[in-house]
């Protein structure tokens, strides 16, 4: 009897040389497991004797690799961009009020920030470009020192 199942490209992995056929893969992955297990490195996993949780919310084509991204800690570029950019904009936005506040503010600070903001704002550009929904655009900030104007206020325009 032969075997009909499609011959996959098997990837290379430790030991004696890459397998020459799936099974031979699937043996050495399964020997790699049992071996860890006799190693107990399975012992102290979190979640160890709960069931497993599915996520039915979201049942599409990506799930699957979505939660194994979430569940080992990556997080996509652009979340840990928002992160940067609500950090620096909320302590820009304290410096430019510091400096408003300031009877003298020297030239030198007042142009410091004038160039972090415009830094910021270019970061946010480049952020808002890579965000995958329009809604999560964050709006550019507005460098001002006016007593009129709150200081470090977002810019009502993109330019």
């Amino acid at each position: 009897m032969s075997d009909d199942r499609p011959k996959a490209p098997v990837p290379r992995s430790a030991g004696a040389g890459p397998p020459r056929k799936l099974d031979d893969w699937w043996r050495k992955a399964e020997s790699a497991i049992q071996e860890a297990m006799d190693e107990g490195l399975f012992d102290n996993l979190p979640g160890r004797g709960k069931p497993l949780v599915w996520d039915t919310a979201h049942d599409d084509e990506h799930w699957l690799a979505n939660h194994l991204l979430k569940n080992a800690g990556y997080v996509p570029a652009w979340i840990e961009d928002a992160k940067w950019i609500a950090q620096e904009r909320e302590a820009l936005k304290e410096a430019i009020a510091r400096l408003a506040r300031d009877p003298a503010p020297s030239v030198r600070r007042t142009e410091a920030l004038r160039v972090r903001a415009s830094a910021l704002n270019r970061r946010i550009d480049s952020f808002n470009l890579s965000v995958p929904i329009d809604r999560l655009q964050v709006p550019r900030l507005r460098f001002t020192l006016r007593p009129d104007e709150e200081a470090g206020q977002e810019a009502t325009d993109t330019g």
